[in-house]
């Protein structure tokens, strides 16, 4: 996949989800929420299959949406 490394990848902490695609393939989630959200938002990649730049695309912003970025004076390698 372009531009997500391992490490990335396995920081997204993914597992698979209760919902199935019409193929029965697992869809895998994450919920990145920190206690004190106002907000949600939900992001989707590779829904085609065929798309590995979504698919990257969704492994960072679940990147940023990591609660301990979101603290007051975090900083990571994306913010």
């Amino acid at each position: 996949m372009p531009n997500v490394s391992r490490q990335l990848c396995e920081s997204a902490q993914l597992r698979p989800g209760t919902a199935r695609s019409v193929k029965g393939q697992v869809i895998w989630v994450r919920d990145a929420k920190p206690d004190n959200a106002s907000l949600r938002v939900l992001v989707v990649g590779a829904i085609h299959g065929d798309e590995p730049a979504s698919a990257a695309l969704a492994f960072h912003w679940i990147r940023l949406a990591d609660p301990p970025l979101l603290k007051p004076g975090a900083a990571g390698p994306y913010v």
